[in-house]
């Protein structure tokens, strides 16, 4: 390695100065292929720490080696799309919306990061009832927002222990991945993935191109699949031979996310589970045992939230059955309703809160520091901020631009309200209805973009990309990738314009770990 840029160093662009340049990087190795991989090793380990105003680098490009490889320009244009990505199972299976014309990449180095770093962000969410509330996880549902209705439903439904399911929504800055949130449990989106990259590799330009870089797709329902067996020995509870798997919405949401749970029907099916698809209020309970179409359901494989169960009658209505029933054995629930009282926003500002430091040691902190923006629940208080003490409201109020108000316990970007997209006098509207309520204050995050062919196929545009980074076991199970060409938006979702997306990844070769 040879730095060409020292410390302080202010590097500009043509006509002002010569293209600049951080750090030249010389790999030796026996041939061609090994030394690419070293020089991809050793690039993931040069970070450019920017200086000055962080919205500089809002936008910036940033591409790791295998996606610059994907764009070279003598892999001509009309090779570095997949229209196999777009077709009508693909689109109904998106609810509708519209697909890259591209996969992501992810280099090996990342991805074993993004393994460790998510790994101990979720063991340590695990901890917080223990470290910070004596054990007491009706406290912990309380302080997270739950109202009674939840909480009583909650420790009820509780599973004899958390699976190790989880999605982190993401994006990259230039300093690495950076957490907006961590989903946990059964209810995760973007276990279809598998099935919508299914026919990228029938495409003879990409599988050229994946078979040189040793790129793959993982199979996320297949190691969801392996949990939940799992699950069910560990809970002493016997599956059949071939299980019937009822995948359950609650019944407000079930018309929005029907498509996606139909898109995964045909995975369930190749792994052993005959799956149906419903919603709550469609169990028929004969002598306490829940019944679809006529069939015992084995497994209420849960998609349906806490978040949803209001307080009124027709909550316990729907999930008291289901619960006698899980309690009587008949059938198996996954995952437990407990599971939502880790993957929320109100257990992230717990992790950030300089007020809990102490229960948590100096490689926990480091962690925490290195992927979870500021996160703060929204109080009328003091807090540190930047290294001094704030009023936080005041702070709030005078830096919507750098500051985005979220719902503890909703997901998808329901409720959320990015300050930068709103006016000063709703700003401020909003975040005095919110003050000692279920929401959060979150730093903004910054995404750099990468580059994608325009639909008419004659050049580039460049996109701002939200990982939704699945892992299952210990294990990186595949990603939902959300493009938008604005660095600015909101909120990415296809209602405003997102594109989804899939991600390939450098498998290990052979003699490595995977």
């Amino acid at each position: 390695m040879v730095v060409l840029a020292e410390p302080g160093a202010e590097l500009l662009l043509p006509p002002k100065a010569l293209t600049p340049r951080t750090v030249g990087l010389i790999a030796v190795a026996e041939g061609e292929r090994a030394c690419t991989e070293a020089l991809d090793r050793a690039e993931a380990e040069v970070t450019a720490v920017l200086k000055g105003d962080p919205m500089d680098a809002l936008g910036a490009l940033l591409e790791n080696p295998v996606t610059r490889r994907y764009l070279a320009p003598e892999r001509g244009l009309e090779n570095m799309v997949v229209p196999q990505l777009r077709n009508d199972w693909n689109s109904y299976g998106a609810g509708g919306g519209k697909a890259l014309n591209r996969p992501v990449f992810l280099d090996s180095t990342d991805r074993r990061r993004l393994e460790s770093d998510l790994n101990g962000l979720f063991r340590l969410l695990t901890t917080i009832p223990d470290r910070l509330f004596d054990g007491d996880r009706r406290a912990f549902a309380e302080a997270v927002g739950m109202t009674p209705t939840q909480v009583e439903l909650v420790m009820r439904g509780a599973g004899r222990r958390l699976p190790p399911m989880s999605r982190a929504d993401m994006y990259r800055e230039p300093g690495g991945f950076r957490l907006m949130e961590l989903n946990t449990g059964s209810s995760l989106g973007g276990w279809q993935m598998g099935e919508f990259s299914r026919d990228v590799p029938t495409n003879a330009a990409f599988r050229s191109f994946a078979e040189a870089e040793n790129l793959v797709h993982p199979d996320p329902i297949g190691e969801i699949a392996r949990v939940l067996r799992a699950e069910t020995a560990h809970a002493g509870f016997d599956l059949p031979g071939r299980p019937v798997l009822a995948l359950t919405e609650w019944p407000d949401s079930y018309t929005k996310t029907k498509p996606w749970l139909d898109f995964v029907v045909p995975d369930w099916l190749r792994h052993g589970f005959d799956t149906v698809v419903c919603h709550l209020g469609e169990f028929d309970y004969r002598d306490g045992v829940p019944h679809i179409h006529g069939r015992k359901v084995d497994v209420v494989y849960r998609i349906f939230l806490p978040g949803e169960m209001v307080d009124e009658q027709r909550s316990h209505e729907l999930v008291d059955p289901l619960l006698d029933a899980v309690s009587a054995g008949h059938t198996f629930l996954f995952a437990g309703l407990d599971c939502e009282l880790y993957g929320n926003k109100g257990s992230l500002a717990m992790l950030s809160d300089e007020r809990n430091r102490d229960a948590f040691g100096a490689d926990e902190l480091a962690l925490i520091e290195r992927i979870l923006p500021w996160t703060r629940f929204l109080r009328d208080e003091e807090v540190s901020r930047g290294g001094r003490r704030v009023d936080l409201l005041s702070h709030v109020l005078a830096h919507k631009d750098r500051l985005a108000l979220k719902p503890t316990l909703l997901y998808g970007g329901v409720g959320v309200i990015p300050g930068w997209s709103v006016e000063q006098d709703e700003w401020e509207h909003h975040i005095r209805e919110a003050v000692d309520g279920p929401f959060v204050v979150q730093e903004r995050v910054l995404p750099v973009m990468e580059r994608f062919v325009t639909e008419d196929g004659l050049g580039f545009e460049r996109m701002a990309v939200a990982y939704g980074v699945m892992m299952v076991g210990d294990t990186y199970a595949g990603m939902l990738v959300r493009g938008t060409p604005d660095p600015d938006v909101g909120i990415v979702s296809m209602s405003n314009g997102a594109q989804i997306g899939c991600c390939f990844h450098v498998a290990d070769r052979r003699g490595g770990s995977r």
